[in-house]
């Protein structure tokens, strides 16, 4: 008589999580250039979403919030293009925000300080 012993995914675990940290990690170093890139142009911007709370994930992308002026938001989007190259983003201009729900967005966003402070506690 056999014994069967129990499947599992032990290696396949640790292979979903080491892909999980390699993409939090890129998504990190690509929106850390994009918000100072936009610092340079003198737009504010933050992180929301998954990349700020801690919960991204290997199919996560990276949300920005984006306080500027409407006639600058579209070379914010490219700013933000150019950074993250291939890397899927959504801006979320902080001005087409409804009142109501800015406060819930933004808590825990991050700008590039806290991005930064947040990559080096989960290491």
């Amino acid at each position: 008589m056999t014994v069967s012993r129990p499947f599992r995914f032990s290696g396949l675990n640790a292979a979903f999580r080491r892909r999980a940290d390699e993409r939090r990690s890129l998504a990190t170093r690509l929106a850390l250039r994009a918000l100072r890139d936009l610092e340079e142009r003198g737009i504010h911007a933050w992180i929301v979403g998954s990349l700020a709370k801690g919960s991204f994930s290997p199919h996560s992308d990276v949300d920005f919030v984006v306080d500027c002026p409407v006639e600058e938001e579209y070379q914010a989007f490219r700013t933000i293009e150019k950074a993250m190259g291939a890397f899927p983003f959504h801006l979320i201009p902080r001005s087409r925000i409804v009142a109501d729900a800015l406060p819930l967005l933004m808590e825990g966003a991050l700008d590039a300080s806290g991005l930064v402070t947040r990559e080096t506690q989960v290491r």
